[in-house]
């Protein structure tokens, strides 16, 4: 027991390890090259280049390296503008990616800041294309599985057309509740619908899954669906009716629901 003790002093007065980040060659985003790669490939920042951004702006608005700054920072998990700081120090980052330099909080803010509504479809169409071309038109696919699904995001302060509505993890908090539709069999985002927290989820989910239909290729013969609860209307499910759509849709056995 007493040598025990006497090593826990011991332990004690030594320094505490001082652990830092220090390295000048080194950085914690080198996975990014094979992103990097992909989207030049892939040609994402020309197009981009070419989306008007902001219809008041005279002849538009060409960010495309902006955009492809702030995807990067996204991609990290770096959500806000002023945490991609760390990015604009990480020259060997810079150097994986291909970028002289990154740009600038300020820079991204007002990026943020000029995006439209019709810039931001725009932009949704162009990841609908280029899923479409990645996939070769899902040719070899006579059967696809849509899921759907929405999301409840909190926001704090006051946002953009945030509103209070349902949010379990945070009652009382503005939030946004974003429409998503996904291919099951390969996991890709399709589309999705921009929405404040205060509508409910069933909520321009048919204008959504239109947009989906037209989009999906006229050779795939049959269509699935999967949905949570949040869908259940009649609304929703007569149209999967109307179109043909075999579906999953789960739902809470009350006893009114167990009549019909």
């Amino acid at each position: 027991m007493n040598s025990i003790n006497k090593q826990a002093k011991v332990n004690k007065t030594k320094p505490e390890v001082k652990v830092e980040f220090s390295g000048k060659n080194l950085t914690p985003y080198g996975g990014l090259g094979l992103f990097s790669k992909f989207s030049r490939q892939l040609g994402v920042e020309k197009a981009l280049d070419k989306i008007r951004i902001n219809e008041s702006c005279e002849g538009g608005y060409q960010g495309g390296r902006k955009m492809m700054s702030l995807i990067y920072g996204l991609v990290c998990g770096l959500e806000r503008p002023a945490d991609m700081t760390i990015l604009k120090r990480d020259k060997v980052f810079q150097t994986i990616v291909g970028y002289e330099d990154y740009h600038s909080q300020s820079a991204i803010s007002r990026l943020l800041g000029r995006f439209s509504v019709t810039g931001a479809e725009a932009i949704g169409a162009e990841n609908s294309r280029m899923l479409l071309k990645v996939r070769h038109d899902f040719e070899n696919r006579a059967k696809l599985t849509l899921d759907m699904d929405s999301h409840v995001k909190t926001v704090y302060g006051n946002q953009q057309r945030a509103n209070v509505g349902y949010n379990p993890k945070k009652p009382g908090r503005k939030s946004y509740h974003p429409l998503f539709c996904f291919i099951g069999e390969t996991r890709d985002f399709l589309l999705g619908k921009f929405r404040p927290g205060n509508k409910y989820t069933s909520h321009g989910a048919v204008k959504l899954l239109k947009e989906c239909l037209e989009l999906i290729p006229q050779s795939v013969q049959q269509l699935y669906l999967r949905a949570d609860s949040g869908f259940y209307s009649f609304n929703f499910l007569s149209f999967l009716n109307q179109r043909d759509i075999r579906y999953a849709v789960s739902v809470k056995l009350y006893s009114t629901i167990q009549a019909q």
